[in-house]
């Protein structure tokens, strides 16, 4: 050790190098202090290291819905190749049959490898909150406010309303009274 560095070292406490006022009580109140705030660091570093994996995980979920999503947009796309690619196909209602089955993919996927949820269905009770009447139409045969036909579905996105549905919905009037 050099001599610079001998210097700086800091000389051992003894009985006769102690202040005057310091006692064996009050280093043994440091010490329980120390004891206590060293608790309160380990607590903090646990919930952080507790936090710090759920993050993790989350970030995995993350990964593990961005490849199925990606993977069921691969599938809708092939699908919409081979449709297209299809060039024996005459028959309208199997061409609309199959743009359905691609529709019904599309649907899939998002509902269920996103954090995107579709709104607007034929038959349910249109929601203020959700949905946006562009129209009411008499038809005895159904409540009112009941969805007749879904125009453009709606999209909520992580609990957030993004688009309304707009909906044309029955007045419950028969249009014949």
């Amino acid at each position: 050790m050099s001599h610079r560095n001998r210097s700086r070292r800091r000389p051992r406490a003894t009985a006769a190098a102690m202040p005057a006022d310091s006692t064996p009580e009050s280093f043994l109140g440091a010490l329980a202090a120390t004891r206590v705030h060293t608790a309160k660091l380990v607590r903090g570093m646990d919930a952080h290291r507790a936090h710090s994996e759920e993050v993790l995980r989350e970030i995995n979920r993350h990964e593990l819905d961005t490849k199925r999503m990606l993977d069921g947009l691969a599938r809708v796309l092939d699908a919409c190749h081979r449709l297209l690619d299809d060039k024996t196909e005459t028959d309208v209602e199997r061409y609309r049959a199959s743009v359905r089955r691609v529709s019904g993919l599309l649907d899939d996927l998002l509902s269920n490898h996103s954090r995107m949820e579709l709104i607007g269905r034929t038959g349910e009770i249109a929601d203020p909150e959700t949905h946006e009447v562009i129209e009411v139409r008499d038809d005895g045969a159904t409540a009112r406010d009941t969805v007749l036909k879904v125009v453009d579905r709606g999209i909520r996105f992580r609990g957030e309303l993004l688009r309304p549905a707009s909906v044309i919905v029955s007045s419950g009037k028969d249009p014949s009274a």
